[in-house]
């Protein structure tokens, strides 16, 4: 990978070699994912969100740069290339009473399985009691994942659905941005923030749920107070 001018090359392949070319001005956010396998041993890969048309055909979105490297390398290898952009960002946590809220979310997709179990396969269905610990487990890691950043014009949200995601988005690439609260986040004062970036057809972006509330407030007006100024 390197860039020439206003683009990024990309090159893949070791018996055959391919090259590909993004132009600069078509990177709508960056991605950082780590599935379950290599979370644990410390690596991750590494895409390019694009508006599509600059690589392989017109629908092309989601271009993968570093397919597979130690994660603490990925500043070092991309801020040279995608000077825009900080890969070190000071992430804010969801608040430790948002984890009682994965928790129950987690109980209630697992419970109607354990009660059907039990009742239906007894006595080897009380086996299925251990989903309450898997799913706790679970809960605790989307809780922990759950973060954002506000950094130099940059947005970064990181989040777990089953796969890690960090994504980095400059302010003026964020299409839309929301801010949403259920009944129950109303109560303890949290809330969900959703960042969209134009990708391929569609779109693409991030998602945390249940942040501090007034956090979430807080990247709203910067959002809405400074990038409308910028587009």
């Amino acid at each position: 990978m390197r860039k020439v001018d206003n683009d990024l090359v990309i090159t893949r392949g070791l018996l055959e070699k391919r090259q590909f070319t993004i132009p600069m001005n078509r990177i709508q956010a960056v991605r950082i994912s780590e599935n379950l396998v290599r979370q644990p041993l410390g690596f991750a890969s590494a895409y390019v969100e694009s508006a599509g048309g600059s690589i392989l055909d017109q629908d092309s979105s989601k271009v993968i740069i570093l397919p597979i490297v130690k994660k603490s390398r990925i500043p070092e290898l991309l801020e040279p290339h995608l000077t825009e952009y900080g890969f070190k960002p000071a992430m804010y946590p969801a608040p430790r009473r948002a984890f009682r809220r994965y928790l129950i979310k987690g109980w209630v997709i697992v419970l109607p399985v354990i009660v059907a179990s039990i009742w239906l396969l007894r006595p080897w269905g009380y086996t299925a009691l251990i989903l309450l610990l898997v799913s706790a487990l679970w809960s605790y890691m989307n809780y922990k994942d759950a973060a954002w950043s506000i950094d130099d014009g940059m947005l970064t949200f990181r989040f777990r659905k089953i796969v890690k995601n960090t994504v980095f988005m400059k302010k003026n690439k964020v299409q839309s941005f929301s801010v949403k609260e259920s009944f129950f986040q109303r109560k303890n004062k949290l809330a969900t923030v959703e960042a969209i970036v134009k990708s391929g057809q569609s779109g693409s972006g991030g998602r945390v749920i249940d942040l501090e509330k007034k956090d979430a407030e807080a990247i709203y007006h910067w959002y809405s107070h400074e990038s409308l100024e910028e587009k």
